[in-house]
């Protein structure tokens, strides 16, 4: 079974060596690990040093994932034994996807549709991760509050942005590094703002003048509608998680997964929120 580590947060790797008769070795040399991905096999991190506990004899890492990381991944450790053999141990783990927007998350709230008395909080993070991601495709908006940064074009005196509904506006300069103050939040729901010009000839309409926009995109608080929907979806996901991996589930995706019944009525559901192209 993987153990659950969270990204951005350290854990403790315990690794145990065999020899062939099952004794176990406490007087390994050369150790280290390296983390693979299981789905495919690609190194992610080499060369990571172990430390050895005398008292409960094992050797340990403690690993801090970095933000990019979630799935499935296996760690194998080796060691030289007292006669020069390389021994080696593996460990599988579920990198859950960092945590820091989903505190926003009201986890009453979308758990309300799973019948599990006690509910297995870990792996929450990664299922609202694939529901919101699959609620953002549909309805073509952030759920979860995301900073962004874009070069956009302005056009008259309007900036149209990728990312929407805008929660705020962090900063705007333009190819020169130069503030831009003089703006306003047009429609929020669109991604659009409105950016007051002082000079005139420096941004004329049709010019390929770009202002460089960071700003946070998403909802705070989540609609009701889409608190229902995402939870919908987590409900089924959090039955399918005691048969799966989180690889598995975020590679059949919530369209391979829930049936289609259901989708149409999550769909349904969300059909206030999604964009008219």
């Amino acid at each position: 079974m993987a153990i659950k580590l969270t990204a951005g947060y350290p854990s403790k790797i315990i690794f145990k060596f065999y020899d062939e008769n099952g004794n176990l070795l406490t007087d390994l040399s050369n150790t280290s690990a390296t983390l693979y991905s299981s789905l495919t096999g690609e190194v992610i991190e080499e060369n990571l040093s172990l430390n050895y506990d005398s008292g409960n004899q094992y050797y340990y890492l403690i690993y801090t994932p970095s933000s990019d990381l979630s799935g499935t991944y296996y760690f194998v450790a080796t060691g030289d034994d007292s006669e020069g053999i390389k021994r080696t141990s593996t460990v599988f783990v579920d990198i859950l996807p960092e945590t820091s927007n989903l505190l926003l998350v009201d986890f009453d709230k979308v758990t309300k549709f799973i019948n599990d008395i006690n509910i297995d909080y870990s792996v929450l993070p990664s299922l609202i991760l694939v529901a919101t991601e699959w609620v953002q495709d549909i309805i073509g908006k952030i759920v979860l509050p995301k900073t962004f940064e874009e070069e956009v074009k302005v056009f008259n005196k309007k900036v149209y942005l990728s990312k929407f509904p805008i929660l705020q506006i962090n900063s705007i300069t333009d190819k020169n590094g130069n503030e831009i103050t003089n703006y306003s939040i047009y429609n929020s729901e669109l991604g659009i703002l409105k950016v007051d010009v002082v000079n005139a000839a420096e941004i004329r309409v049709k010019t390929e003048t770009l202002l460089i926009v960071n700003y946070t995109a998403g909802y705070n608080p989540i609609p009701e509608t889409i608190y229902t929907a995402i939870a919908m979806i987590v409900g089924y996901l959090y039955d399918r998680a005691k048969y799966m991996n989180f690889d598995r589930i975020r590679m059949l995706g919530v369209d391979g997964i829930l049936s289609k019944d259901v989708l149409d009525r999550v769909k349904e559901i969300l059909m206030p929120y999604i964009k008219v192209v």
